[in-house]
């Protein structure tokens, strides 16, 4: 399905409810990664950012959230907003917009970093410093040495940010400065089934 769908619904409740929601690619895509910390950051908890403008500063609705569809072959993206009595649907609608497209604007897109698994995080007892492990596996043809260097590149870059961000979302008295440490396994764990299939293969021929 393409293209816009709106449809009202009426019912004797004291609060109108927004939803809003978006065809996505399927969970096994990277995009479908992205998107889903993409939904935290725009409406998962007290500290997202629509709850902020929504409900603390505008002071427009009383709820809002977000969640993921996950499928295979296409996902969706959903926002919901429990818009506060006396409010207007519309008015709601539009701040949710400028949001939308103010995160996608201001947040940093490195397209060094493609898809990224966290296997390990160690945090100091004082909380000033965290080593955070990730692991990516490359893409079919790529090495994976050049896959570690970029990515690795592209993390530290963003640690500040991500740092900032952080302390945003996270109720800590401190938030740990983050250093990046790669984690090999994933992308030999991607090359070893890479050789069984080639001997399986093999065999079958």
């Amino acid at each position: 399905m393409s293209g816009e769908r709106r449809a009202t619904l009426q019912d004797r409740v004291p609060q109108a409810r927004l939803y809003k929601a978006w065809n996505i690619p399927g969970i096994t895509e990277r995009d479908f990664t992205l998107l889903d910390l993409y939904s935290d950051v725009l409406a998962g908890g007290k500290n997202s950012r629509l709850y902020k403008r929504l409900v603390y500063t505008d002071q427009l609705a009383t709820s809002v959230g977000a969640g993921m569809g996950p499928f295979e072959l296409g996902s969706q993206l959903t926002v919901d907003v429990m818009v506060k009595p006396g409010v207007s649907v519309e008015l709601a609608e539009r701040v949710l917009d400028e949001e939308l497209g103010r995160l996608l604007r201001e947040e940093v897109a490195d397209p060094r970093i493609g898809l990224v698994t966290l296997t390990k995080v160690d945090v100091s007892p004082d909380l000033g410093n965290a080593r955070v492990f990730w692991s990516a596996a490359p893409e079919a043809g790529e090495p994976s040495e050049e896959v570690a260097e970029r990515t690795g590149q592209g993390l530290q870059h963003a640690a500040s940010f991500l740092r900032r961000r952080l302390a945003e979302e996270l109720p800590l008295r401190r938030v740990p400065e983050l250093h990046f440490r790669h984690d090999p396994s994933l992308a030999l764990g991607s090359e070893t089934l890479s050789l069984l299939r080639e001997i399986r293969d093999d065999e079958e021929r």
